[in-house]
């Protein structure tokens, strides 16, 4: 795929119905672990692009502020991985996964 596509709907839609077969919650509108990815994806797309642009150029923001910006976010985005994965493996969303499944699962939480 090229960068054109990975910027798409169509492309993040495809991904994330691959993710809902490894885990269901991610199509389950009342499970914490599709609430905490729409949740992270409306709340700190601003946050995201000040860091991304802070760091690129020079838009004005101290050095400083811009790191307690990444440290925050990156801080709550820990903290919700943290909690969605308990979540995942207290509540055995891993049944029925195959192995591979369930280390592309823990690979794309770890990072």
């Amino acid at each position: 795929a090229s960068l054109a596509d990975a910027l798409t709907l169509r492309h993040w839609s495809q991904i994330w119905a691959v993710y809902s077969i490894l885990d269901p919650s991610y199509s389950d509108t009342t499970t914490f672990g599709f609430w905490v990815d729409v949740g992270n994806g409306c709340a700190f797309l601003i946050p995201s692009v000040l860091t991304s642009a802070g760091i690129t150029f020079d838009v004005g923001f101290a050095p400083r502020f811009i790191a307690v910006i990444g440290v925050v976010f990156n801080y709550v985005m820990l903290h919700g991985t943290v909690l969605y994965f308990a979540s995942y493996l207290l509540n055995k969303r891993y049944k029925g996964c195959s192995t591979a499944g369930m280390v592309v699962v823990a690979f794309s939480n770890g990072l």
